[in-house]
């Protein structure tokens, strides 16, 4: 069989694609073996630098460093490295020897390098840079995060807050949250991060949050205690009970479940009041918190919550009575309310 031009012509293209795919592939994996032998070569070095460094005196610290500034050079892909190497050794060991660590980032260009990075024209890289300059604890860099709060750029901002908290600057924090407070766009799962890496003790981490929830305005106030919640700061009930006043439902519904979530009886009158909120939001968020921890001073309210005109309220009080120590017995009594909305809302639950 004598073989066309045509097919000629495609079996040689066909050759040549295949010859081409499989010398790509070879090139890919050669380019692999290479750069993971140079990785391997360049933190193999700086490892053995670092451990000298951190286990030698004082006055052999320095010739550590120009063995390892002289290994660097310009090179960005081993100040990179540097970086990671350093980074391997865990945030506790970061925050347990800050003194030793500023002198490694001062004297190797470790600072310099990356504040550079801050002016960078991606925002990927000066979000990267403050990531990296907060979990080194480069302290000497407050001021150059600060002047990037004002770039309309989730990414930066959340990084800029978390290197701040990092760092301990609850003043910069606080300025950002609440001066600026227009400007963030973030959800509160990120303000809830935020908070949790604040590195200072729980005493300064409540302060914080309690100045920023005083000083910001409404909406930054319900992010700021939703917040805060997860933390069950006991020292910050009497700022959710004040806002239980608040002419916002968000904010009023945040500061019922910050309460609820303390489980403090004392505060049980003050979710008990909001089950007559105007909002049925706000009333439903009520009920469903005193089954959180309510006692049996809320058996007669939850009842009445349980003939409420929406439907959320009236589930939610139904739920919350039967959850409640001794309160499926006297919820039992309601089966028969002369109330139908109670009745069903009651039986429903029961039924369960």
């Amino acid at each position: 069989m004598i073989m066309t031009n045509e097919a000629f012509i495609l079996l040689a293209v066909s050759v040549t694609l295949i010859v081409t795919f499989i010398v790509a592939i070879f090139i890919t994996w050669l380019y692999s073996i290479i750069s993971q032998a140079k990785y391997k070569k360049i933190n193999n070095f700086l490892d053995a630098r670092l451990v000298c460094y951190f286990e030698s005196e004082d006055h052999h610290k320095h010739r550590v460093i120009r063995e390892i500034n002289k290994y660097i050079g310009d090179s960005t892909l081993k100040k990179k490295q540097l970086i990671e190497r350093v980074l391997q050794y865990g945030e506790q060991f970061i925050d347990n020897h800050p003194k030793q660590l500023m002198g490694l980032y001062e004297e190797t260009g470790i600072t310099d390098y990356l504040v550079k990075s801050l002016s960078a024209k991606r925002y990927y890289n000066k979000a990267i840079a403050c990531r990296k300059i907060g979990d080194l604890r480069i302290y000497s860099t407050e001021a150059d995060l600060y002047k990037l709060h004002t770039i309309p750029n989730n990414e930066v901002l959340y990084n800029v807050l978390l290197a701040l908290a990092k760092l301990g600057d609850a003043e910069r924090l606080i300025k950002i949250l609440v001066v600026d407070s227009n400007k963030i766009n973030l959800s509160f799962r990120s303000i809830i991060e935020v908070i949790e890496q604040f590195n200072g003790s729980e005493e300064a981490k409540e302060s914080l949050i309690k100045q920023a929830i005083e000083e910001s305005d409404e909406y930054v106030k319900a992010i700021l205690i939703k917040a805060a919640a997860s933390g069950n700061y006991e020292s910050l009930a009497e700022t959710y009970i004040k806002y239980l006043e608040s002419h916002t439902v968000g904010l009023r519904i945040a500061c019922i479940r910050a309460l609820s979530g303390l489980r403090n009886p004392d505060y049980e009158y003050d979710i008990i009041n909001m089950l007559h909120d105007k909002e049925w939001e706000v009333r439903a968020a009520a009920a469903k918190g005193l089954g959180d921890f309510g006692t049996y001073r809320s058996y007669e309210p939850l009842a009445n919550a349980t003939r409420d005109g929406e439907w959320w309220v009236r589930n939610n009080a139904a739920h919350a009575l039967v959850s409640l120590p001794g309160g499926k017995y006297y919820a039992q009594q309601l089966v028969g309310d002369e109330d139908r909305y109670s009745r069903e809302a009651i039986a429903a639950v029961m039924e369960r």
